[in-house]
């Protein structure tokens, strides 16, 4: 963590992890962007998310989570993909968002658009190999998953989330 953080902050330049939550292959949960003490990483008290660095032009509202790893030729343990449907389910119930939808993004500063789903992958931002053509296949499932863990009832809390935290600073 401590080498992801001196290449985006120090390197790239931005201050801070470019990602809100990062997941690694036995499913820990980092925070990455840091939002401060109120005990729900990611966001404000406010409910908004803080503006990170994860794609370039869409950054406002809209969060980061990044699995550790390259998914181009592999997919994703089953622990880090377990924990990334959990922690969207968290962040959808938080937000009240369908994972199973599409949305229309504006970026409230910018006024940037985008149509995509509501939980898009990074290359439905912008052009790159990112997540990996194995995990980009994934996303399909994993929004079903998350829209199934949703609603089983309650939305998972990002209390535990936080709580789990082990990458803070």
């Amino acid at each position: 963590m401590r080498s992801i953080y001196r290449y985006q902050t120090l390197d790239r330049g931005y201050g801070d992890f470019g990602y809100h939550f990062l997941v690694d292959e036995a499913g820990s949960v980092y925070e990455g962007r840091y939002s401060g003490e109120d005990g729900v990483p990611g966001f404000d008290t406010q409910r908004r998310m803080v503006n990170a660095s994860h794609v370039g032009g869409f950054n406002a509202g809209n969060v980061g989570v990044v699995l550790l790893g390259t998914f181009v030729d592999r997919a994703p343990t089953a622990a880090a993909r377990d924990t990334l449907v959990r922690l969207l389910a968290a962040i959808a119930g938080w937000t009240g968002l369908d994972p199973l939808a599409t949305t229309s993004y504006v970026n409230p500063i910018s006024g940037a658009t985008r149509t995509l789903p509501v939980i898009p992958g990074h290359r439905d931002w912008t052009a790159t190999e990112c997540p990996g053509g194995v995990l980009a296949a994934q996303l399909p499932a994993i929004r079903q998953q998350v829209a199934d863990l949703l609603a089983a009832g309650p939305a998972p809390s990002l209390q535990p989330v936080a709580a789990d935290l082990s990458g803070r600073r």
